[in-house]
């Protein structure tokens, strides 16, 4: 399988909000707290789905986005999988799905006006 390829720079992880509780009741204005965005290499051997070593620090309640350069500095061209984990004061959520991505860091243009002489 191939994987989208994603700037690590720029890119970003999105996701559609929860509208009901694990027990499928209805959410309640205010019950999601933020939300915490989750990676995991898929390079590095042993890693499962669940288990995110690098997250985000919380986000804002209404947020459906978070830049991949906010959740660490030190990112490496890598491949991963991201997951997103709602908060609330009950406790959070299970993590949603994975997406799977390449992600490139940005390289120096060629030089230019190269001359022989």
């Amino acid at each position: 399988m191939t994987l989208p390829v994603v700037s690590l720079a720029t890119g970003k992880v999105g996701w559609t909000p929860p509208t009901a509780n694990s027990d499928g009741s209805a959410l309640t204005p205010g019950e999601v707290t933020g939300y915490i965005v989750g990676l995991r290499s898929l390079s590095v051997a042993g890693t499962v789905a669940g288990t995110y070593p690098i997250q985000s620090p919380p986000t804002s309640a209404t947020a459906v986005t978070e830049a991949l350069s906010a959740i660490t500095a030190n990112l490496k061209a890598d491949s991963y999988a991201a997951a997103v984990q709602a908060q609330s004061a009950n406790g959070p959520s299970v993590w949603s799905t994975e997406a799977q991505f390449q992600g490139v860091l940005p390289v120096p243009g060629p030089p230019t006006a190269v001359s022989v002489g």
